[in-house]
C-alpha cells in the first residue's frame, strides 16, 4: 500500500495549483484511488485543517453530528493514515493550524462531494475544469463531482 500512496501522491503533487484550491479534490482522488484498489487502510480518515476559518471548522463539526446538511471548504485538507497527517506534497505541520477536524470514515464520501460541490469558499486558483479530467485519467479514477 505504502508502494502505491507514495506513487499517488507523487502524481497529484505535480498537477498546478493543487494545494491551492485543489486539496480537497486531491485528498478525495487518495481516497477513490485507494478504495477501488482494494488497499484503503481501515485508518484513512479525511482532515480538515482551518487557521482563519473557525466558523468553517464548527460547521464541519455540527456536519459530523448530522446538524448540518454539507460540509464546508477548509484553509487546508488532507488525509490521515495511521494518524500521520499529510497531503499530496508533505506531513503536515499541525502548529500551522488553530483547528483540527477528522472526518470520521462512515462520513468521508458525503463530506467530500458535499463540501466540493456547494461550499463557495475554495480557492479559484485551482481550475478544476481542466485539472480534474488530468486527475482522472492518470489515475484511472472517475471523480463524482
Amino acid at each position: 500500500m505504502l508502494d502505491n500512496l507514495s506513487k499517488i501522491r507523487k502524481i497529484i503533487s505535480e498537477i498546478d495549483s493543487i494545494n491551492r484550491g485543489g486539496c480537497g479534490i486531491a485528498a478525495y482522488a487518495v481516497y477513490l484511488y485507494l478504495k477501488e484498489k482494494d488497499i484503503l487502510p481501515k485508518s484513512f480518515r479525511i482532515v480538515t485543517l482551518h487557521c482563519t476559518d473557525m466558523d468553517n471548522a464548527a460547521h464541519n463539526n455540527r456536519f459530523i453530528i448530522g446538524q448540518e446538511k454539507n460540509g464546508v471548504s477548509a484553509n487546508h485538507i488532507g488525509f490521515m493514515i495511521d494518524n500521520i497527517i499529510m497531503d499530496c506534497k508533505k506531513i503536515i505541520d499541525l502548529t500551522e493550524y488553530r483547528s483540527v477536524v477528522v472526518i470520521p470514515r462512515n462520513k468521508i464520501v458525503e463530506y467530500l462531494i458535499s463540501s466540493l460541490t456547494t461550499s463557495l469558499d475554495w480557492n479559484p486558483s485551482f481550475n478544476r475544469n481542466r485539472q480534474i479530467p488530468i486527475i482522472e485519467k492518470k489515475l484511472k479514477i472517475k471523480l463524482e463531482l
